[in-house]
C-alpha cells in the first residue's frame, strides 16, 4: 500500500531544514491510513539511522499494552511465527542485512510489512506480494526518520492501540515551538557544542529514551565526521564505570552527555543520581 501523503512533501522540510523538519514529518507520517486488523507484538527490524525510529516506537510502547520489540541484530529470533506482525524498515532498501532477514522472515511464515522508498526490497516484496509502505524518494535515512515514526504510530492505532499515535499528536505543537525556541535562541545549542568540539561525546539516557540517545551518536558520526557513544542507564553498569574510572590515552578528550527527562518513574532519577555520584 502506498501512503496519502502532501502533495509535495518536500515542503515540509525544505524550509526549516532537514533535521529540523522532526515535527512536520511525524505529523505528515500520522496522516497515513491503514485497514484495521488484530495484532498483539509487533517486531521492527531496521539498521543504521532507521533503527532510531523503531528504537523510539520500542521505547515509548514501554508504558503501554501493547509489545513492541526492536530488532537490530541479524539475527532473526527463533521465537517469531505466524501469527506475529513484523515491520522492516530500510529507507534505501539495499540494505544486504536486511534483505536477508526478509527472506529468512519470510520462511517463519509471520504477517510481513515493509516500510522503504525503493532498491532491492520493494523488488523482493512485488515479487512476494508482501505489503510495502513506500517513503518518498528524496529524503536521506535520518532525514526520514520522522516520517517512519508517524507511520508506525499509525500503523499501531490499526491494531486498536492509539496510544503512541495519541501522544504523538498531541506532543507535536510543542514540539515544533521547543525547536523555534532553539532557532530563535541558539545560546544554549552553542553552549553544549562549545563542551563538546574537539572531544569525544558518550550519550546516556534511560531505558524509556534510548532513541534520543542513539540520535546524538549517529549525528555526531554523521555531521561532525567524529567518533560518538551511547549507552543505557541502568545497562551503564560495573563495567561501564571501571572503563570510565582507566585513565588510559583517551580520558581527557571523552566527555559524557546525560539526557534527562521528566520519567514517571522515581527509580529511573534514583539510578541516575547513584551513577553521576559514582562518576563525580
Amino acid at each position: 500500500m502506498k501512503p496519502s501523503y502532501a502533495a509535495d512533501i518536500s515542503s515540509v522540510y525544505s524550509s526549516a531544514g532537514a533535521v529540523l523538519s522532526l515535527p512536520e514529518l511525524i505529523a505528515e507520517g500520522l496522516k497515513t491510513q491503514f485497514k484495521v486488523s488484530d495484532s498483539s507484538s509487533l517486531y521492527i527490524f531496521a539498521t543504521g539511522p532507521t533503527s532510531v525510529a523503531a528504537q523510539f516506537i520500542a521505547d515509548a510502547s514501554n508504558k503501554y499494552p501493547y509489545r513492541v520489540i526492536s530488532v537490530v541484530d541479524s539475527r532473526v529470533p527463533g521465537w517469531i511465527g505466524e501469527k506475529d506482525d513484523v515491520l522492516i524498515i530500510s529507507y534505501s532498501g539495499n540494505t544486504p542485512k536486511i534483505t536477508e532477514i526478509y527472506d529468512e522472515l519470510r520462511q517463519s511464515r509471520c504477517r510481513i510489512r515493509c516500510m522503504t522508498s525503493g532498491g532491492i526490497l520493494a523488488d523482493m516484496c512485488r515479487q512476494n506480494g508482501t505489503e510495502t509502505i513506500y517513503l518518498p524518494e528524496d529524503l536521506d535515512p535520518r532525514t526520514a526518520v520522522g516520517l517512519e515514526i508517524g507511520i508506525t504510530a499509525s500503523l499501531l492505532k490499526s491494531f486498536g492501540y492509539s496510544h503512541i499515535y495519541d501522544m504523538l499528536d498531541s506532543f507535536i505543537a510543542p514540539l515544533k515551538s521547543y525547536r523555534d525556541s532553539l532557532l530563535a535562541d541558539p545560546s544554549r545549542v552553542n553552549e553544549v557544542a562549545k563542551e563538546l568540539s574537539g572531544n569525544i561525546p558518550a550519550v546516556y539516557s534511560v531505558v524509556d529514551s534510548v532513541a534520543a540517545a542513539k540520535r546524538w551518536k549517529l549525528s555526531i558520526d554523521e555531521d561532525v565526521r567524529s567518533p560518538a557513544f551511547y549507552g543505557e542507564i541502568p545497562e551503564f553498569d560495573h563495567n561501564e564505570l571501571v572503563g570510565w574510572a582507566d585513565e588510559n590515552a583517551h580520558a581527557k578528550s571523552l566527555r559524557i552527555v546525560v539526557l534527562m527527562l521528566r520519567s514517571e518513574y522515581e527509580q529511573y532519577k534514583k539510578v541516575m543520581d547513584c551513577m553521576l555520584a559514582v562518576l563525580e
